[in-house]
């Protein structure tokens, strides 16, 4: 079933359909675990051992806020090992302890 692609760019084109699917696919197990997907987007990055920074686009002290937020959000382990169950991501990939 062809997700409905609500304008998703990317590299400012239109998303791929199986992007999309993906990123959808992700959202649920977002869902699953009450993991905001921007605290997962902001976390998982520094896991790898040749990231020391990441740096958020805020724009407003609203954004700086959720940011800040967002980092702190307690993630358990078993979101991890369930978009790696879904082939979400790679098994190799290293992730929040």
């Amino acid at each position: 079933m062809k997700q409905d692609r609500h304008g998703a760019l990317f590299d400012y084109a239109q998303a791929p359909d199986d992007w999309v699917e993906k990123v959808a696919a992700v959202e649920t197990v977002c869902e699953t675990f009450q993991v905001p997907l921007r605290a997962a987007a902001l976390q998982f990055p520094l896991a790898h051992p040749c990231v020391d920074i990441v740096l958020a686009g805020a724009q407003t002290l609203a954004h700086w806020r959720d940011a800040v937020a967002m980092m702190q959000h307690p993630i358990p382990p078993g979101f991890w090992q369930a978009l790696r169950v879904q082939a979400l991501l790679p098994e190799d990939a290293p992730t929040p302890a």
